[in-house]
């Protein structure tokens, strides 16, 4: 096309013939730490946040959650003034739930009353073991929704997990005061640390403001909402897609089954604001830090966290295959 021209791009990784000469070297590696290009730019974004960063899921049960308590200042938190602002996304939470759990509800009646006419009209047979439909597929589906219910149910605990970490509100005068002028419920600040390794690390935490009593009361209700539903999903798919008559109906099961965890999803993409969601999105990843030295609980790496990230992924597969083994046994 007239008037474009080639724009020659800038090599981010180091290469041999840089890295052999000494000044070139040294410029290379000082742009390596500040975070501007190399392999070692993860490396030290990591360090300005964490080894690992807990975030507020973008989900709708955690915008409801989260955004009316925390993106609020307190002279703003009249009863009024929050239904008036929040009333379409507190109505898409509750439909979203009834919604889910009523179509999970019919899903389990269909499920009875088919298991019911099969034994019926075939009482020497296993209803998972129909000469129509291939055991290979049916194990294939019920492991991929299984799967896809177990992800929901690791982004519930990511939720649950950030809800611990806020803290309590002081509700003092001077604190209010503070929280008033910047127009919030929660201000985050940054903390330096330094570890045994000399590596400086700069953590955003909580400063000031967090959750009331109720308010943190507020979370878990919607949390115990987004688990119970997705559980209830679980319990009443397994045998919705083993008792599959064929496999277009097999196929169409386990679709169903992810339309219905999907039900929240679609209603957080639909209903939520463009500031809600910059909202969500600006409350503060916890980076936390693996070091033997002492420093705050909200900025330590926990046995737990640490057994989560380098065994997280066996426990996973062992899960999933549990899960579909106990499914299995319990509907056939």
């Amino acid at each position: 096309m007239a008037g474009v021209q080639d724009v020659k791009v800038p090599n981010l990784m180091p290469c041999s013939d840089i890295a052999t000469k000494e000044e070139k070297f040294v410029d290379m590696m000082s742009a390596v730490e500040e975070g501007r290009m190399g392999y070692y730019k993860a490396d030290v974004g990591s360090r300005s946040e964490g080894h690992f960063v807990i975030r507020a899921p973008e989900s709708l049960y955690s915008a409801i959650a989260f955004v009316p308590t925390l993106a609020v200042a307190p002279k703003g938190k009249r009863l009024g003034l929050l239904i008036c602002i929040f009333l379409p996304l507190f109505s898409s939470g509750v439909m979203s739930a009834i919604a889910q759990i009523a179509a999970t509800y019919y899903v389990m009646l269909m499920n009875i009353d088919n298991k019911d006419a099969f034994n019926k009209s075939n009482p020497n047979e296993s209803i998972c073991e129909r000469d129509d439909v291939s055991s290979l597929l049916s194990l294939i589906c019920l492991c991929v929704f299984t799967m896809t219910c177990l992800a929901d149910v690791q982004v519930s605990f990511d939720f649950l997990n950030y809800i611990n970490r806020v803290p309590n509100r002081i509700g003092d005068e001077e604190e209010t005061e503070l929280l008033n002028q910047n127009n919030a419920s929660a201000i985050s600040v940054k903390k330096s640390h330094t570890n045994q390794r000399n590596e400086e690390f700069m953590v955003e935490t909580f400063g000031a403001g967090g959750f009331t009593k109720m308010e943190r009361l507020w979370a878990y209700f919607w949390f115990l909402i987004k688990i119970g539903s997705e559980l209830f999903v679980i319990l009443a798919g397994g045998g919705f897609v083993l008792h599959s008559p064929d496999h277009e109906t097999l196929i169409l099961n386990a679709v169903a089954l992810a339309f219905i965890l999907d039900i929240d999803d679609a209603a957080y993409k639909y209903s939520i604001t463009d500031m809600q969601k910059t909202a969500l999105k600006s409350f503060p990843n916890f980076g936390l830090i693996m070091t033997e030295n002492v420093v705050p609980a909200q900025m330590k790496f926990t046995t737990y966290q640490g057994c989560k990230q380098f065994l997280g992924s066996y426990f996973q597969i062992l899960a999933l295959f549990g899960i579909c083994t106990v499914s299995w046994y319990a509907n056939c």
